[in-house]
């Protein structure tokens, strides 16, 4: 399993735990839960967690919008009669 951080490229890495080259995106490998507990993942992950705090808000979801769009979607077949 691993745990992806969209902007770990830019993430405190000192014990080069991410893997991946690209511009932005890095991601964790993980074996087991234990691996989550131990102390230079949770620094990471407090780095991780302090980048976008103040992105997050207190208080209910707002709402869910899920939206296909695809040009080359099939039209729905209707059922046989």
């Amino acid at each position: 399993m691993s745990l992806c951080f969209i902007h770990g490229a830019a993430l405190p890495d000192p014990a080069g735990l991410l893997s991946g080259a690209g511009q932005q995106t890095r991601f964790l490998r993980v074996g087991a839960a234990a691996d989550l507990e131990r102390p230079e993942v949770e620094v990471l992950l407090a780095a991780a967690v302090a980048g976008v705090a103040g992105a997050l808000r207190d208080g209910p979801p707002g709402p869910l919008a899920i939206r296909s769009v695809s040009a080359t979607q099939r039209p729905r077949q209707r059922p046989p009669a």
